[in-house]
């Protein structure tokens, strides 16, 4: 999104993370000046079948999560996961590939930095899809399967999987939006300050923002903070 929104391409990007050094240089480069527009939250939701009998109590801390999927992980069965009191069950992965931002996200809050400040990516050996459908399907159908999508796509297959809490805070759209649950991130859209200038984009972000909290919701993301839509609309009419 951000490669073709950069050269001009596109009037509107959206982003399920904050744009990165790299596209800011990019944009600068293409000529493209941005507004950064709040719309709304999104939390990052780890997840296992079901009916999956895994032991432990329901929670996953950031540190268990970083011992699971960092790169030189070795762990095969979640009765090795450090401090978790978890059964002998063969541990199995899934995840977004590396184009999606939810992966950026994940990493950058779970796995953190290496010691030249780049972000660490995750072990090799898990299923990775751009399609959220597959993570679904690859958590559900194995024993002691682990995946992790935005919490939208848990919310429709709460019939085949179970969330995890993380740090003890369980995903919900209260715990998101208040930002209480570690793995929440904001969405946004990136729309270009020339694009603006055309009435029918102005009108289309317009109505956008008037109406995030309702779109959100009947799309089944979590509304953004209502100080946070006041902002965007105060900067768009600015504009």
């Amino acid at each position: 999104g951000f490669e073709v929104f950069c050269k001009g391409e596109t009037d509107i990007s959206d982003a399920s993370r904050a744009i990165k050094d790299e596209e800011v240089a990019a944009c600068k480069k293409g000529g493209v000046e941005y507004e950064e527009l709040r719309v709304a939250s999104d939390g990052i939701t780890i997840v296992s079948g079901k009916n999956a009998d895994l032991g432990g109590d329901g929670n996953l801390t950031k540190d268990q999560l970083k011992a699971v999927w960092g790169p030189d992980s070795k762990i095969k069965n979640w009765s090795e996961i450090p401090g978790g009191n978890f059964k002998g069950v063969k541990l199995t992965l899934a995840g977004p590939d590396s184009q999606s931002g939810t992966y950026d996200f994940f990493n950058e809050e779970v796995l953190g930095e290496d010691a030249k400040g780049d972000t660490l990516a995750p072990r090799q050996d898990y299923s990775a899809s751009a399609d959220d459908n597959v993570i679904v399907r690859a958590v559900e159908g194995a024993e002691g399967g682990m995946g992790y999508f935005g919490y939208t796509y848990y919310e429709e297959n709460q019939d085949k999987l179970m969330a995890w809490k993380v740090d003890g805070v369980a995903p919900s759209a209260e715990t998101i939006t208040s930002g209480d649950y570690p793995l929440s991130r904001p969405l946004f859209i990136y729309v270009s300050k020339k694009s603006l200038q055309k009435p029918e984009v102005k009108a289309f972000v317009k109505y956008y923002l008037e109406n995030a909290t309702s779109l959100a919701e009947e799309t089944q993301f979590v509304p953004a903070p209502q100080d946070a839509l006041d902002k965007s609309l105060e900067t768009l009419n600015a504009g």
